[in-house]
């Protein structure tokens, strides 16, 4: 830009020099012409003979060429000069060729810099996409293992209590762990109200429609020990799935895949008037959600409203529900 500038200068100077001596030579060159031009009419005046002698005449006519002859040799300088002009004229060209190429170079970088600015404004970052949906406002309960009437068992595990290393006291507790032990299994676990084990150990024909599902491990659960996000108002915490329920009494069989997997957002083996539970949540649970009540003699939690949705342990952020991790699997008598 300031090459441009500085050659810009350099042609104003120049044109302004240029056009200052061609007004110069043309002025001259117009008074010039006109007394060429009165010389001649001087010239084809008749003589008058009553007046001018012979004599005279041809004094007069000898003056007159005397004067075209200067007029002449006047008119060759101007022309000399105006060549000279038009030599200066062309000493610019080159200017002129440097100024339009430095502008085409600008021009070209402004038009590179516009295609880049209109690339990156229609095509924004995308959002990514979720992988699994949310449940929203899902009535949450509380629930531990050794639970009085569950025999010590749980949906999978018939020795659910040994395994974990006793029974998960929800008002003893110290921090996340129940007051006397260190747990063996995760305490940071829920339940559903699905299992892909039948009353009889047998598989569900649904479990196909299962994100994750893979002909490979047919052998197995593939729900059990599955991730969940959960949030309470400001509060996020994640468990592992262990155990099936809530369970409604009218439909004890613990299959509500369209709730857990299917289109409908919210439980739909209770009733449809009421509260649907929808999700039952460990006392660590309860306590990383804000939900602990220390007045609850029996739970020492409280019920609430939740929202869930499934999470890749690839995908799990650090925290306390990491440190004792359940890899156990189906422990049927």
């Amino acid at each position: 830009m300031t090459k441009i500038i500085i050659s810009l200068i350099t042609l104003f100077f120049l044109l302004s020099s240029c056009n200052t001596q061609e007004n110069k030579i043309t002025q001259n060159n117009f008074n010039q012409i006109n007394q060429s031009n009165y010389i001649e009419k001087v010239i084809i005046i008749p003589p008058n003979k009553s007046i001018i002698s012979a004599e005279k005449n041809q004094t007069m006519i000898s003056q007159i060429e005397e004067k075209n002859n200067y007029s002449k040799q006047k008119n060759k300088n101007i022309n000399r000069n105006l060549k000279k002009t038009s030599i200066k004229k062309n000493d610019v060209q080159p200017i002129l060729t440097n100024i339009q190429t430095s502008i085409k170079n600008i021009n070209s970088t402004i038009n590179i810099n516009i295609n880049n600015l209109i690339i990156n404004v229609t095509s924004p970052p995308q959002p990514k996409e979720e992988k699994y949906i949310w449940h929203n406002n899902i009535y949450t309960t509380q629930f531990y293992i050794g639970t009085p009437g569950s025999n010590g068992a749980g949906a999978w595990d018939m020795d659910w209590v040994q395994h974990y290393g006793g029974i998960d006291d929800p008002i003893h507790r110290k921090e996340y762990y129940p007051l006397n032990f260190i747990p063996r299994e995760n305490p940071f676990y829920f339940a559903l109200p699905y299992s892909d084990l039948d009353s009889n150990g047998i598989k569900r024909a649904n479990i196909i429609q299962i994100p994750w599902y893979k002909q490979s491990n047919i052998d197995k659960s593939i729900i059990k020990n599955k991730w969940i996000e959960i949030k309470n108002k400001d509060k996020i915490c994640y468990g592992q799935w262990e155990d099936c329920g809530p369970i409604s009494p009218e439909h004890p069989e613990c299959d509500d895949f369209e709730y857990i997997f299917g289109k409908f957002n919210i439980p739909t083996t209770y009733p449809s008037k009421g509260i649907q539970p929808g999700l039952d949540i460990s006392p660590a649970l309860s306590d990383c959600l804000g939900m602990d009540a220390p007045n609850d003699l029996v739970f020492g939690h409280t019920d609430g409203y939740t929202s869930w949705k499934f999470i890749d342990e690839i995908d799990l952020p650090n925290g306390p529900w990491k440190e004792i991790i359940t890899t156990s699997q189906v422990n049927w008598h």
